[in-house]
């Protein structure tokens, strides 16, 4: 008796602390990552800040320093998609790792998680390039209008960057209501 309730409570306390240990890691691997895309963030507002500013000191007229801006976006582009693409390879290594230690989880369901994760992938990298060429559209246009001066330019930008905002914002609520709906699914079958 003495020596089943020791046992017990050996298990009692250590399998706290190992969850605990999980989730730290878990912590850990977030943070890592959110601290990745704000160094890379940063980056890239100070180079874009020194190409508006160089941009800005040059002789070219409003159209074709639109052109200069939309190329510079287009490279700007390429290094994002790489970037992401990058992260949502470690998210998901990462992802795989977690779910190959979750004893209450089938492979089935593990498959699923996985399929809905790269799922919400697809939709987002849908969704960023239909914001791109939305983007490339709005600049050929404020570059093919010779009437338009610089305070009008920057309105017309103002406008639409509010309305991407918008935009932007729905599509994370869906994809954050997907998500609540996808969880709340799986623990239902646990």
């Amino acid at each position: 008796m003495k020596k089943t309730l020791l046992i017990l409570l050996a298990l009692a306390l250590l399998l706290p602390s190992s969850v605990y240990a999980y989730k730290e890691e878990n912590k850990a691997f977030r943070q890592g990552q959110k601290e990745q895309v704000k160094t890379y963030r940063q980056k890239q507002k100070e180079e874009c800040h020194a190409f508006r500013k160089k941009l800005k000191s040059s002789d070219l007229s409003p159209q074709e320093k639109m052109k200069a801006f939309k190329s510079y976006r287009e490279q700007q582009d390429g290094e994002n998609i790489a970037f992401r693409k990058k992260i949502h390879q470690e998210n998901m290594d990462h992802l795989k790792t977690c779910l190959k230690d979750k004893n209450k989880l089938t492979d089935e369901q593990r498959q699923r998680i996985l399929q809905h994760r790269e799922a919400q992938y697809q939709d987002w990298l849908t969704h960023r390039d239909q914001q791109y060429q939305e983007n490339m559209a709005f600049l050929d246009q404020l570059s093919c209008d010779p009437n338009l001066n610089k305070e009008q330019i920057r309105e017309k930008m103002k406008t639409h960057r509010e309305t991407q905002k918008g935009k932007n914002k729905a599509f994370r609520e869906e994809q954050r209501k997907e998500n609540q709906s996808f969880r709340e699914e799986m623990k239902a079958e646990l």
